[in-house]
């Protein structure tokens, strides 16, 4: 009995990859391009995943150090083997300093604030990052990103082509938030966060860990899978009780804010569109005359703390 899908069996085996009016060397040379393509697709492909992190390169300057951390979890301490601490006049000009061994007491955290870096021309396009903030005026700030050498220029594309390392940067707020309020000039938001005092000094010996671990073992970076919103959100699930889920915003970290209000994450200071305008911080440092702490002057022109 003839099968029913003769038919379609025949055309498929009458229907040829090339064109039939086709030369034979033109075909010769059109199937030995597609086999040089896909050997060089399979070499680049080898090459890839074969190839390690490293933590010995020639390091531009503000990513030299991944801090060592010391976590004291009986006394409630960290210390950081170095925290970056320049001095920004503008993204070119600056002086540059690290400071070695520096101690937080974790039972002083004042407050923890989420930065959101709008660094780009489009809405969604953000770096996010974390500020404690502590009783004895210390504002140290957390951010994840690509660590690059001294060659390198950041692009996305290659970010998805194990081009750079992961790094945890660690430095004061009134280094790494200042050179993007100041000397970048970005539009940057600075929102308080509510959790409780006991998360806050996990979450804190959490970043101090994963910092730790960085230092000894070099991971790659990743333009969507391993970000500063992507490993933030790791860390955060960890502690907080409601879980951020995997959503297109973390793609987008401009809209990020926008969820962690919704998930009860930040302090809420009227409709999110009213918290949204008073955590605006780039135009008010840019009109700061320089007295006084640049952590303080922050804190003196955001609401106050309800507690």
């Amino acid at each position: 009995m003839r099968s029913l899908y003769w038919p379609i069996a025949e055309r498929v085996h009458m229907v040829e990859v090339l064109p039939e009016g086709w030369p034979g060397v033109l075909r010769t040379f059109v199937w030995i391009g597609v086999g040089v393509m896909l050997l060089r697709f399979w070499l680049f492909f080898r090459v890839w995943w074969r190839r390690k992190a490293s933590l010995s390169r020639d390091w531009c300057d503000y990513c030299r150090h991944q801090a060592r951390a010391v976590v004291d979890e009986e006394a409630r301490t960290v210390t950081f083997s170095h925290v970056r601490d320049f001095t920004w006049r503008s993204t070119k000009d600056r002086d540059e300093h690290w400071e070695r061994d520096v101690t937080f007491d974790l039972n002083a955290i004042k407050d923890v604030w989420y930065i959101v870096d709008h660094f780009g021309s489009l809405k969604g396009i953000a770096h996010t990052m974390l500020t404690f903030e502590f009783m004895d005026g210390k504002s140290v700030t957390f951010s994840f990103e690509a660590r690059r050498d001294g060659r390198d220029r950041y692009s996305p594309w290659e970010g998805m082509w194990r081009a750079y390392e992961l790094y945890l940067s660690i430095g004061f707020e009134r280094d790494m938030i200042y050179l993007r309020t100041n000397a970048r000039r970005n539009q940057v938001h600075r929102y308080r966060t509510t959790t409780s005092r006991r998360r806050e000094r996990e979450l804190f010996m959490l970043l101090a860990r994963r910092s730790d671990e960085l230092a000894r073992t070099p991971e790659w970076y990743h333009s969507l899978s391993t970000t500063c919103a992507t490993e933030l959100r790791k860390l955060i699930n960890d502690v907080a009780p409601i879980r951020i889920p995997y959503a297109w915003r973390l793609l987008l970290p401009g809209h990020s804010a926008r969820m962690a209000f919704r998930l009860g994450l930040l302090e809420r200071w009227g409709t999110y569109e009213e918290t949204r305008d008073s955590s605006r911080i780039d135009l008010i440092a840019q009109a700061w005359d320089g007295s006084g702490e640049y952590s303080a002057m922050l804190d003196a022109a955001l609401p106050e703390h309800p507690r």
